[in-house]
């Protein structure tokens, strides 16, 4: 016997719902696209969260991906309260802050590119590989180094004495 919530509402649905819900209400608060004004947020969050549940493609790969997606979740709130509880990203010293969230996205990536390889996955649309992915990762990486060092003002004309 399969349980209902609702006559007609299945739980894998009520359970999409609500996830899309928060990610689409969450997604309005943080941009403030309509001010602070919560009714509105609101009732663009339910049509849009309907909508998308409704739409079975969208349905069917959220709900057979929906464990992966949300250990992402829990490993970026891990993130964000490891940062609060530190205190990092409030002002201080930004070298150390750059080199932190560096190793954060380094160790994410990695273990990433880790699990993709665990699951069997070997491509990825628009990538194509995993190798592809890395590359694309580590080149990124490479500009923003050189982006880090360009806007500390490090390496400059050298001095005449």
């Amino acid at each position: 016997m399969t349980y209902m919530l609702l006559p007609g509402l299945s739980d894998k649905f009520v359970m999409l719902f609500l996830f899309v819900l928060a990610i689409i209400f969450g997604s309005l608060r943080y941009a403030r696209v309509f001010g602070n004004n919560t009714a509105v947020q609101m009732i663009i969050a339910l049509a849009l969260a309907y909508f998308a549940c409704t739409y079975e493609p969208f349905a069917n790969v959220l709900y057979a991906n929906l464990s992966l997606i949300l250990w992402f979740f829990v490993v970026m709130f891990f993130v964000i309260f490891i940062r609060e509880a530190v205190g990092i990203g409030k002002g201080g010293d930004h070298k150390l802050n750059a080199y932190i969230y560096g190793a954060l996205m380094l160790i994410l990536i990695t273990i990433g590119v880790n699990e993709l390889g665990k699951l069997g996955i070997s491509s990825i649309p628009f990538f194509g590989s995993i190798e592809n992915l890395a590359l694309f990762f580590g080149v990124l990486l490479i500009i923003g180094l050189f982006y880090a060092a360009y806007k500390s003002g490090g390496g400059g004309q050298p001095s005449v004495t």
